[in-house]
């Protein structure tokens, strides 16, 4: 990877960084998570690069994906782990960093983010040119265990490429959950994520019926409407909100619906995807942290660090 290349994302990544930090401030009880998911978006357009994919604030069991819908009215509860998932595109580099913020809680609570952030950090310091995958999922399995807590096995962290947000690297938080062992290379962009439960056994997330978050699965410029061919312009394969697509009609909740309609209609015809809002499928409360990585040699460097 050229110099003039991992420069595009050592900026996504510090201008991520820059941002969860900021965000991190704003969380408190009965604040409106469509507030945050905004406030992130907007500040990453002011500083002059994009949202990789919408901003995601998942509460207590709820594991992933969940972004604000139109009208969003929910809160941050007064007992939360708050788990903040955001991504900077800048110029096809992308930044993918998380961190679990605990409101009020108890001792276990604090215990579970503490753990889950310092898995992530023995995850790092195995990473580095030639290490298989399944030795760093191993690494997060054995680490979280030893502190008394288990993992999501169906979920964790990717390889990133130019545009491409999941690369087909998959490195899962369980040795059993990889289908196919690879071994990391120098000069590979990984994103790192350990999620653990609040317990002290292993458990899977399980899809709501709700879905916010949607991807085009291929180019449409052979097919599909003028609709669906925006969006790809506009977004490419990467992940775009349903409020993104609303915009300022956000009151109008007929076209709401007739948009919502429209997207099911795309993807009963597998043109793009969506992303239910998963929970974990025991009622776990779940934390997560994460880090964009550049593999080296012999280490691994955070991109997504303040300098």
């Amino acid at each position: 990877m050229s110099k003039a290349s991992i420069d595009d994302w050592k900026l996504a990544g510090s201008l991520a960084a820059r941002i969860l930090n900021e965000v991190s401030t704003l969380i408190r009880p009965r604040r409106k998570i469509l507030d945050i998911c905004e406030y992130i978006e907007k500040k990453t357009l002011a500083k002059g690069a994009k949202p990789a994919f919408p901003a995601n604030v998942s509460i207590n069991n709820i594991a992933a994906h969940y972004t604000s819908p139109p009208n969003d009215t929910s809160t941050i509860p007064e007992i939360a782990l708050v788990k903040i998932d955001i991504g900077v595109l800048i110029r096809g580099a992308i930044a993918d960093t998380a961190r679990t913020i605990l409101v009020g809680g108890n001792k276990r609570l604090h215990e579970l983010v503490k753990a889950t952030e310092d898995v992530l950090q023995e995850a790092i310091e195995t990473t580095r040119d030639g290490v298989k995958v399944k030795q760093l999922s191993k690494v997060i399995w054995e680490s979280s265990r030893e502190r008394g807590f288990g993992v999501l096995k169906d979920l964790g962290g990717h390889e990133i490429r130019r545009g491409v947000l999941h690369a087909g690297l998959f490195i899962p938080n369980h040795p059993k959950a990889l289908k196919q062992d690879r071994k990391l290379r120098e000069g590979m962009i990984i994103a790192v994520e350990p999620f653990l439960v609040l317990s002290a056994n292993d458990s899977v997330t399980a899809p709501t019926r709700e879905a916010y978050i949607f991807a085009v699965k291929k180019n449409p410029r052979t097919g599909g409407d003028r609709f669906i061919q925006r969006i790809y312009k506009q977004y490419s394969s990467l992940p775009f909100a349903l409020r993104w697509l609303v915009g300022n009609k956000v009151s109008n909740k007929k076209y709401i619906r007739s948009i919502l309609n429209t997207l099911a209609q795309y993807e009963k015809h597998g043109i793009i995807n969506s992303y239910p809002v998963l929970v974990d499928s025991n009622g776990y409360w779940v934390a997560q942290f994460e880090h964009t990585l550049l593999i080296k040699k012999s280490s691994a460097e955070v991109l997504t660090m303040t300098s």
